[in-house]
């Protein structure tokens, strides 16, 4: 039992660490929301999709940036959604229908 509560939290740490990876950003206006989904999205979906901005679904409110891109491979069209706060963290990312990279976890 004692193991058991040894390990347990540094593997949590590891796994919060791993699953963050990437969610905080240097965010100041809406064009840095804007690069920080981009970049993000580049990160976690397959290399081989063209991902471009949605001008007209993106928006600032006082809370959050919402930012929305456009992607596309050889054979699928659609879109990508990050929720990022005012302090540059991605609270919500979305692609439907696109595949991640990434391990076991990764789909946290």
């Amino acid at each position: 039992m004692k193991l058991t509560r040894l390990l347990s939290v540094p593997l949590a740490l590891l796994l919060l660490n791993s699953c963050s990876k990437g969610l905080q950003g240097d965010v100041h206006n809406l064009s840095d929301a804007i690069e920080h989904c981009r970049d993000y999205s580049r990160n976690v979906l397959d290399s081989d999709l063209e991902i471009s901005l949605d001008q007209y679904s993106t928006r600032q409110s006082r809370e959050f940036y919402d930012v929305y891109m456009n992607v596309e491979s050889r054979v699928r069209k659609g879109y990508a959604h990050c929720k990022i706060d005012t302090a540059g963290l991605i609270v919500l990312f979305d692609a439907p229908g696109f595949r991640r990279k990434g391990g076991a976890f990764s789909q946290f």
